[in-house]
């Protein structure tokens, strides 16, 4: 009952999902410029911010607010929040380093959005969610450490790939599956996480 009042109105939301879309907008810009387009660029270092802005800025903000109204928690919708605002200062090449920052602050945000969430309901299907955000959180931490985005790239498809079978396996839900099913299915979901960390980290 005490929770609804500790959610963010829906019309609240909405400067969140634009933060998204204009990461997206800047993201394929970029890439169609990348693709050898002959557009204009509104600052030099947007081509290089081709794949944090699709990934980061656009599908990780979307990603996190839609676990923010999940959780149905104001606080929630500051990893949003800062993952859109990441994506819009790499899409203006503002503030340096800020940009990544936030964005890896973001992603710790939604690792801690995960764990609230599991302590809630440890369902198989968010821990899967929860290890994306994990894949995500290491992949941003690589780049912001000074690596290349290809070398964070792994990590980022990681935390697509977890996050969208995490999605699926709610959805099967109904399907009654064996626990053995979701057993393997989870340790499935450990090894691809672990070996993208060591891979990377190696």
């Amino acid at each position: 009952m005490s929770a609804a009042p500790a959610d963010v109105p829906g019309a609240g939301r909405y400067p969140l999902l634009a933060m998204g879309m204009v990461a997206l907008g800047a993201g394929l810009w970029s890439g169609l410029v990348r693709m050898g387009w002959a557009w204009p660029l509104p600052q030099p270092a947007l081509v290089a911010a081709h794949g944090p802005l699709m990934v980061c800025g656009f599908l990780g903000t979307l990603i996190a607010l839609e676990r923010a109204v999940a959780l149905r928690r104001w606080w929630a919708y500051a990893v949003p929040l800062g993952v859109g605002a990441g994506g819009l200062l790499l899409t203006g090449g503002w503030g340096g380093m800020a940009g990544p920052l936030l964005l890896t602050a973001g992603s710790a945000g939604l690792v801690g959005v995960y764990a609230v969430l599991l302590r809630r309901q440890a369902e198989p299907f968010l821990l899967v969610m929860a290890l994306g955000a994990v894949a995500w959180l290491a992949g941003n931490a690589t780049w912001l450490a000074g690596a290349s985005v290809r070398a964070a790239v792994p990590l980022w498809a990681g935390f697509l790939v977890l996050t969208i079978a995490g999605e699926r396996l709610e959805l099967s839900r109904m399907l009654g599956h064996a626990p053995r099913v979701q057993h393997l299915f989870l340790a499935i979901a450990v090894g691809l996480t672990a070996a993208l960390v060591i891979a990377t980290a190696g």
